[in-house]
């Protein structure tokens, strides 16, 4: 069975998903949305390591990288790492905001973006979204720069009501009230990097 817009739609009701809107104002719900769609995102990166050969994921290693072993090695692949991330996850985040209204992270936490007129964004539309993200609220990762760019994107969002980027293009994000079946399932996947270290620790 195909899944359609319409049959997004239709899964969400019969889910019991409520109609009724809640608060509009829910910064840590978006936040938390966002890293659902980070931790799903990391478990596919990690998958595809596994079918590349060992030898070719050597330049990973920031052991192995001679001057740049250390602090200075791991700022800056932390930085090519993002990039590299937000270069790929933009344009797929476009299309499931273009094609759905949601991310898997904000279909969870039932957060839906559309157009003020309540239609969807196109794809363009969803893509130039995914960057005012990744430059306004985000601040492209960089160290300190996305701590103070997060801080300043809550500020008008209680105050405003409305983040710069969906102010820019003139979106609408609703908020619905979250099952505790959905919340369980959030907790659970932000819950998966704790799992990990602790798995690491015991092994």
């Amino acid at each position: 069975m195909t899944l359609d817009s319409n049959n997004l739609e239709e899964t969400q009701k019969d889910s019991g998903m409520p109609e009724k809107e809640c608060s509009q104002i829910r910064p840590w719900v978006r936040y938390w949305a966002r890293g659902i769609d980070f931790q799903i995102w990391v478990v596919i990166m990690e998958s595809i390591r596994f079918i590349i050969p060992e030898d070719q994921m050597i330049w990973l290693d920031i052991s192995t990288w001679g001057i740049w072993k250390g602090l200075v090695g791991i700022f800056l692949w932390g930085i090519i790492g993002s990039l590299l991330t937000m270069a790929v996850w933009s344009f797929l985040e476009a299309y499931l905001i273009s094609r759905y209204g949601c991310t898997p992270g904000k279909w969870i936490l039932n957060i839906r973006i559309t157009k003020e007129d309540g239609t969807k964004l196109s794809y363009q539309e969803g893509l130039r979204r995914v960057w005012g993200v990744f430059f306004y609220g985000e601040g492209l990762f960089i160290p300190i720069v996305s701590a103070i760019t997060n801080i300043m994107s809550y500020t008008k969002l209680t105050n405003d009501g409305i983040t710069e980027w969906d102010e820019m293009g003139k979106h609408k994000v609703t908020h619905s009230t979250i099952g505790t079946v959905k919340v369980l399932i959030a907790i659970g996947i932000l819950m998966i990097p704790v799992i990990k270290n602790y798995i690491n620790i015991l092994a």
